[in-house]
């Protein structure tokens, strides 16, 4: 109900997922009206959670968390906070649904703030990014902590980039704006100690924002700010080349033949550089699932979230987390940061 587009793209995407999975059963949370022009008899496994409140952009946290138990978000989350629902999708308020969650939903042991994350496509694989959005600022220690998640993730999910042995240490890198390990500022310099400190995981060092698509390592560290905006950043560029490329396709005559010629081939690019396909960021460190898609995601790019949290349901992907986490743990025990917490 609180995405960015109309709430019956969103439906329209719903309707497309029931289809293709007939062992599903698919809850709609919201104003249930705005879809009464369509027809839902040929989808048993589909049902309807009524609620007419809405959680907006613009709703402060305060408001939200004294004032929204009735909205379509709060709904949503307690269904899956109640077990009547393996995952949950949302393209609502980011801020919202992590305060929502924390509220409703428990977290696995160990983790004290969940990250937004999600795998980011390379040449030769792909790797964990971590956080995309949910805590703008972090301590040193919260970012040791969002690593060993990645970790535990690239480890329990087998999101290792595909050049690596699966037995190796996960290689973890910290985003920062150079690769010496003097860049960066106090926090991602302290960040850097406490992980080189760890010999669970293998410290890769600075990873530079021009390195994110060309990278062997495993995971990806930053805080939320500056992971939401590299987000962005790259979709935003993936959409500039793409649109660029086929009005340059249109542009004449001649050029309409050649991308004909090469049709599957242009196809399968723009196919493999839409943002679209990669949508869906779970918040790890829940113990169930909590999908964000984009607020202006497509229909297409709802469609991908809901595959997504599928996805994570199906592999249990929480109880996994809690599993490769606690091994992380238990071999930092000696670290002052998890003996004080």
């Amino acid at each position: 109900m609180s995405g960015d587009i109309d709430p019956r793209s969103c439906f329209c995407a719903c309707l497309t997922f029931i289809q293709t999975h007939p062992n599903v059963h698919l809850n709609i949370v919201g104003d249930s009206s705005l879809w009464d022009a369509f027809d839902t008899s040929p989808y048993p496994h589909l049902s309807f959670v009524e609620s007419f409140d809405v959680v907006n952009t613009h709703d402060s946290l305060r408001d939200v968390m004294r004032n929204k138990n009735a909205s379509s978000m709060y709904k949503a989350i307690a269904m899956l906070a109640n077990q009547d629902a393996h995952a949950c999708v949302s393209a609502g308020n980011t801020a919202a649904l992590l305060a929502i969650g924390s509220r409703l939903l428990n977290k696995v042991a160990h983790v004290t703030r969940p990250a937004i994350a999600r795998a980011m496509p390379t040449k030769g694989g792909s790797y964990v990014m971590l956080d995309l959005g949910a805590t703008v600022d972090c301590s040193p220690e919260q970012l040791l902590e969002f690593a060993l998640m990645g970790a535990a993730i690239a480890q329990a999910q087998g999101a290792q980039n595909n050049l690596r042995q699966a037995s190796q240490p996960p290689k973890v890198a910290l985003l920062s704006n150079g690769h010496e390990p003097e860049k960066g500022n106090k926090t991602l310099r302290a960040a850097q100690a406490l992980l080189a400190r760890h010999d669970g995981i293998e410290y890769a060092g600075f990873i530079e924002g021009d390195a994110l698509f060309d990278t062997t390592v495993d995971v990806v560290v930053c805080d939320g700010l500056v992971g939401n905006v590299a987000l962005k950043v790259s979709e935003g560029a993936a959409r500039f080349v793409a649109q660029s490329m086929h009005d340059h396709s249109q542009s004449t005559v001649l050029n309409r033949f050649k991308t004909w010629c090469a049709g599957s081939m242009f196809k399968q690019w723009q196919a493999t550089c839409n943002p679209d396909t990669y949508n869906g960021a779970v918040f790890a460190g829940f113990d169930a699932v909590l999908v964000k898609s984009h607020g202006s995601a497509t229909q297409t790019g709802f469609l991908h979230a809901l595959e997504f949290a599928y996805q994570q349901a199906e592999q249990q992907a929480p109880q996994k987390l809690a599993q490769s986490l606690s091994q992380f743990h238990s071999s930092f025990h000696s670290s002052s940061y998890f003996s004080q917490h």
